[in-house]
């Protein structure tokens, strides 16, 4: 049998509980849960972590790993983290061009 705490989570203080607290919430919570997440998991912060890791700018290369550190970071201190990326822009690449009006 579930857990009773997979429908009814521990009622957060962060804003992060719009989002699966309540029963109007169970598709989110299962969505994470399809993720991996543990009921526990519900009643922590939800920390975002912005990255732009990528092949083609050197300046960006090691962010995959240093963002990996960051995220562990987050969980060590109690939350939980979800990495979204973004782009990345290089001034090197830009040069010359309508482009680099926009760096």
């Amino acid at each position: 049998m579930a857990d009773k705490r997979d429908y009814f989570p521990v009622e957060k203080p962060w804003r992060s509980k719009t989002i699966v607290s309540g029963i109007s919430k169970s598709g989110e919570r299962t969505m994470l849960r399809a993720m991996g997440f543990l009921p526990d998991d519900f009643a922590k912060p939800f920390i975002g972590v912005v990255n732009s890791p990528n092949d083609m700018i050197p300046g960006h290369s090691h962010l995959k790993e240093l963002g990996q550190y960051v995220k562990d970071g987050v969980r060590e201190a109690g939350g939980v983290p979800f990495e979204f990326n973004t782009i990345a822009l290089c001034d090197a690449i830009a040069q010359g061009h309508g482009g680099m009006r926009y760096i």
